[in-house]
């Protein structure tokens, strides 16, 4: 290789890149300059420090603009004036697809613009721009160019990405100034007169009123680059232990206090992503490259969550809020100590936050926790689960909703409707009042209604089953008077287990289950993974809809011994007893056909084994594919049951995504067209003379329940929280007047029957 060559590909010696990062921070601590000014006097340290012809930082703007906002090497007259796109330019893509770039000559880049107003006509060699980043949010770039033709090299890259961490603080430093200054012109949303109503995505229901508490997972990290690799590598090991051993005291003390199982689980599960080696490997290595144990935990995270972000998979994207909460766990250890959280003096917290760990919900629970507001989240996350065992109201998928809300800000938080109104008037605060006491007495007539018998006025009985998913929700099984367990959801134990469970912990697992119902039917429905519910121990696809994809009964079908081993742990546990299978997500006769088979190989091996088997099995299949409802005359003659998923069967049959707040308002289970499917499905199981119920959400809501009585639905499944409410419905309806009712309201052309029906309701 010439002389010019290695000149080309120069790398870096640490030593150079611990002197940057030293400029650099002692720019950032001169309280002397203004922010534009560090800002200046840093893109001059790179420019010199990694020998380019023109550093520049540019900015994230209202209207997804990026402003040239700091330069040394361009004209400065573009200051403020060079604007761009984001996706536009080589900058724009890069500040777009939030990764990285290094190119020999940026000319010859597709999406290379050229601004003649920066001079950077003479400035088309190499290049290398990095993305100022901030909880996986693009606050703008840095960029580095040369006038001739060269690849800057990993090592100059690494330093530029560096860099960027440390100046995203600066850019925030701006931002926030820039707001302030706005707010002092009456610009800003929290000087408008009035509350402020925030809508997310309902995980759990509930009113709850509180103060505002920001969970802030961010730490800062003051020093980048360490003198001594070896102390800092003995300075990690110290702090990880330290870590693991406070995890280990928070699992001993929800032991203590007979947390149950399910809870404890996922604890167990948390405290396995704290031991992963990938993530402990990349923390050393960074060490071991120069960064401080700080930087190398800071930068361990941000290769996570460029990798994760860019991932279909939803479970991993889940798990990143895990590693978020282990990575801030870990900087607080290496900086003297674990987080304090000085909430003694507040009473009634609403904990809002990007994100959430499981072992920090656990920890703010222990400070009068009322409610979680998120601006994740889904329903399969671990402190999704968490806080509907805890019975925590909680709403994600609030946009900005951490710099949409501040600390000691009340809160009132509808989990039902996935509301929150912030600082709310006082007619804000005297409508939740009224509705807390409308609530609470519902409540109460809800309760003294479980002792009674779900029989219309009309003499017709209604059963009501749970749906369950956690061993807890059995214990409810009794209190409610419910006549069974109509959905037992097996993939959610499966979900907080570090691994496969084998037959035996299945069998074990079943096998309490069937103690607990205490002869009560209790339906399985065989495992129902993929889309948004996957296992971190099993292989994943890479796929752009997984909701539409491999998932529920294709994967048991094409993975036969994933499906045969659940079913063997299965007839164990109904030895001598009744044995209810249902399979999820069959959209062809085929199908069910298949797994049916899959089943009697395993009831004849056991009792080859000479193995006691159930007394009977029942084969069911959940019905949420619209395709098999035109082949129920083919499938229904050799079903014993069939249950409804209405969550599923509505979004495909009206290709609406349940969970998106853009569309899923424009869409209503009560409209005519939904109504008139459903009809469709009981009429063809009634001429198969076929059992048929409803386990779907739409069956926890009473008036949606009340429609479904119309249908001729006798059978509803549903959390234990709407079998009381459910029992009032049932009490005060006559059947068959509700039943001529909604032969007259189905034909109409209306959008939805939800006004007709709330009126049938006061009337009768």
């Amino acid at each position: 290789m010439t002389a010019k060559k290695l000149k080309m590909k120069r790398k870096l010696p640490r030593s150079e890149s611990v002197t940057l990062l030293r400029r650099v921070r002692e720019i950032m601590a001169g309280e002397a300059f203004s922010v534009q000014e560090r800002l200046d006097k840093i893109t001059y340290i790179l420019l010199k420090e990694l020998k380019g012809d023109a550093c520049s930082v540019y900015i994230l703007r209202p209207g997804n603009i990026l402003e040239l906002t700091a330069t040394n090497g361009l004209n400065k007259e573009a200051i403020g004036v060079t604007r761009l796109h984001v996706g536009e330019g080589v900058v724009g893509h890069v500040v777009a697809q939030k990764e990285p770039l290094s190119l020999s000559c940026i000319a010859k880049h597709p999406k290379f613009i050229l601004h003649p107003e920066t001079g950077e006509q003479h400035i088309q060699g190499g290049v290398a721009t990095v993305p100022l980043m901030r909880d996986n949010e693009a606050l703008g770039a840095l960029s580095i160019q040369a006038t001739r033709r060269r690849r800057f090299s990993p090592d100059v890259l690494d330093a530029l990405e560096t860099v960027a961490m440390v100046i995203t603080d600066l850019v925030t430093v701006l931002l926030n100034e820039e707001s302030q200054g706005n707010r002092g012109q009456g610009k800003s949303e929290r000087e408008i007169p009035g509350s402020k109503i925030l809508q997310g995505i309902p995980i759990h229901i509930g009113l709850a009123e509180g103060t505002a508490v920001i969970h802030a997972q961010k730490v800062d990290v003051p020093l980048m680059m360490g003198e001594d690799p070896l102390k800092e590598q003995k300075r990690l090991d110290q702090s990880l232990l330290a870590m693991n051993n406070d995890l280990e005291k928070l699992l001993d003390e929800t032991q203590k206090n007979d947390l149950p199982q399910d809870q404890q689980n996922i604890l167990e599960t948390f405290q396995l992503f704290a031991k992963d080696q990938g993530w402990i490997n990349k923390i050393r290595q960074a060490v071991t490259s120069g960064y401080t144990a700080e930087a190398a935990v800071q930068k361990a995270l941000n290769d996570i969550r460029t990798r994760l972000y860019a991932s279909n998979d939803l479970y991993m994207r889940e798990r990143l809020w895990d590693f978020e909460d282990l990575a801030c766990r870990l900087i607080q250890h290496l900086q003297g100590g674990g987080e304090q959280k000085d909430l003694k003096d507040l009473k009634g917290i609403i904990v809002v936050a990007k994100s959430l760990g499981p072992a920090e919900l656990l920890e703010y629970q222990q400070h009068d926790l009322r409610a979680v507001l998120l601006e994740e989240g889904v329903q399969t996350a671990h402190v999704a689960i968490l806080a509907r065992s805890l019975d925590i109201p909680i709403i994600g998928r609030i946009p900005d909703v951490t710099t949409r809300i501040m600390t000691h800000d009340k809160i009132l938080v509808d989990g039902k409707a996935g509301t929150a109104t912030v600082q709310p008037s006082g007619l804000d605060e005297q409508e939740f009042y009224e509705r807390k006491i409308k609530q609470d007495r519902v409540i109460e007539a809800s309760n003294q209604a479980l002792e009674l018998s779900p029989i219309t006025v009309d003499g017709v009985r209604i059963s009501l089953n749970l749906n369950a998913g956690l061993i807890t929700d059995l214990d409810q099984l009794q209190k409610t008077g419910a006549d069974g367990v109509g959905l037992y959801r097996t993939e959610i134990p499966f979900m907080m287990q570090k691994e496969f469970p084998d037959v035996a912990y299945q069998t074990n697992l079943y096998s309490d289950l069937y103690d607990r119902v205490q002869g009560k039917p209790l339906v399985f429905r065989t495992l129902d993974i993929g889309g948004d519910k996957v296992l971190p121990y099993f292989n994943r696809l890479n796929e752009d809809n997984p909701m539409l994809g491999w998932r529920s009964i294709r994967i048991g079908l094409d993975r036969p011994m994933l499906l045969r081993k659940q079913v063997r742990a299965m007839i164990r546990a109904a030895k001598g007893d009744q044995l209810h299978l249902m399979f999820p997500m069959v959209s062809e006769v085929a199908e069910f056909f298949e797994a049916k088979a899959l089943v009697k190989k395993e009831l004849d091996r056991e009792e080859g084994l000479g193995h006691l088997t159930p007394l009977e099995v029942k084969y069911g299949t959940m019905l949420e594919v619209p395709s098999l409802v035109w082949r129920l005359d083919q499938l229904l003659p050799h079903a014993d049951f069939i249950s409804i998923g209405t969550n599923d069967l509505f979004q495909f049959f009206f290709a609406v995504d349940r969970g998106n707040p853009y569309v899923a308002e424009h869409f209503d289970t009560l409209s005519p067209a939904f109504l008139s499917l459903l009809k469709t499905i009981r009429d063809k199981a009634n001429q198969h003379h076929c059992p048929v119920s409803i386990c779907g959400e739409m069956a926890s809501r009473p008036l949606e329940a009340l429609a479904l009585l119309g249908l001729g639905y006798h059978t509803l499944s549903m959390g234990a929280m709407a079998v009381g409410a459910s029992k009032r419905m049932i009490r005060s309806v006559n059947l068959k007047v509700l039943e001529d009712f909604l032969k007259t309201v189905i034909p109409l052309t209306i959008k939805t029957t939800r006004n007709a029906l709330i009126a049938f309701s006061k009337d009768n």
